[in-house]
């Protein structure tokens, strides 16, 4: 009966972690859709400004070009909302698999394991917001994300067409 009952308080203590890790990456996936949607909005307001500035001959006023923070927030929140759902059920297998070894690194160990998967996303977030940047500043992309150039164009279509055919 003793065994039982820890085996009964270690299950009810699992579930509870994972109840608490589950609504915390909900939340950060709520808020991480309220900011994309909330900036999408705002792009547009601002798309609808660099078009009125380009008719009366003035250069484009877009700051977020030109700070690689405000560019880089952006893509980090956006790749956190979208890959985390997805890496949801293995970070709660991971979890669960630390908390039944009962050893007293679990925490520090699940905090590890969640902070690389979001840093490799957050490296990734980096690298597209400065490629974003330099393909603007090379004009290749207009202020909508339309490709400009041909060139640009064309590779993207083979090397899409040659990865999958």
């Amino acid at each position: 009966m003793v065994t039982i009952a820890v085996t009964s308080s270690l299950e009810r203590m699992i579930r509870r972690d994972r109840l608490i890790v589950a609504l915390g990456l909900a939340a950060v996936l709520a808020l991480s859709w309220i900011y994309l949607v909330t900036t999408a909005a705002g792009m547009r307001s601002m798309l609808g400004e660099a078009e009125m500035h380009a008719a009366m001959g003035m250069p484009e006023m877009q700051s977020w070009t030109r700070e690689l923070l405000a560019l880089f927030v952006m893509w980090a929140v956006m790749m956190v909302g979208m890959m985390l759902p997805s890496a949801a059920p293995l970070i709660l297998l991971i979890l669960g698999v630390y908390r039944r070894r009962d050893d007293r690194h679990t925490r520090l160990n699940s905090i590890l394991f969640v902070s690389g998967y979001l840093l490799a996303w957050t490296i990734f977030s980096l690298a597209a917001a400065s490629g974003q940047i330099a393909l603007h500043r090379a004009a290749m992309l207009s202020a909508d994300m339309a490709a400009q150039s041909g060139v640009f164009t064309a590779t993207i279509l083979i090397h899409f067409a040659a990865r999958y055919p």
